[in-house]
């Protein structure tokens, strides 16, 4: 399965979801999500389990698993179920050296401001529709669970005074 593919079982699932939840008969709502967490949960186990038996290899297991993240569909299903090893925090920083020598072609750089799930804040200088489509790709492939990216763009904060008014003391 392809990330095209995952995608579109992924977003067939949102919308069985809400199909159910929209359901009149609140037992068949309850029944069906309780069905869900279910075997979410299920996974979430068996895949806990393998990972466990891969890092007590000690240094063959983590060559395979470090292989295994190399896979997006591997990766995407890790981060679904909260288990990937690689924190949000590194995931980025890989990713924006990668595509720095890109950004570069573009006279532009990224440094980050702040990064969570909920949002991702980069300073981007020398900044363009076209850095900050690269950027949100690049970010989107290495993080599908980030919420929201947002951009500071770096030139107009270099140089620039801020005028505050004078308070008198009585």
């Amino acid at each position: 399965m392809d990330a095209g593919q995952f995608q579109d079982r992924m977003q067939r699932i949102e919308e069985l979801i809400a199909a159910i939840q929209e359901h009149a008969n609140p037992v068949v709502r309850a029944s069906a999500v309780e069905l869900v967490r279910t075997l979410l949960d299920i996974h979430r186990a068996g895949l806990e389990q393998t990972l466990g038996q891969i890092l007590r290899q000690g240094e063959p297991g983590q060559a395979i698993l470090n292989e295994l993240l190399q896979n997006d569909l591997v990766s995407r299903l890790l981060l679904l179920h909260g288990l990937h090893p690689v924190d949000l925090q590194s995931r980025l920083e890989r990713t924006l050296d990668s595509v720095r020598p890109r950004l570069r072609t573009f006279g532009a750089d990224v440094e980050f401001v702040r990064a969570t799930h909920e949002v991702v804040e980069l300073r981007v200088r020398g900044g363009s529709v076209d850095v900050h489509r690269l950027l949100e790709d690049a970010i989107l492939e290495a993080a599908p669970d980030v919420l929201r990216i947002e951009f500071f763009d770096a030139d107009t904060l270099v140089g620039r005074l801020l005028s505050l008014p004078l308070v008198a003391e009585n």
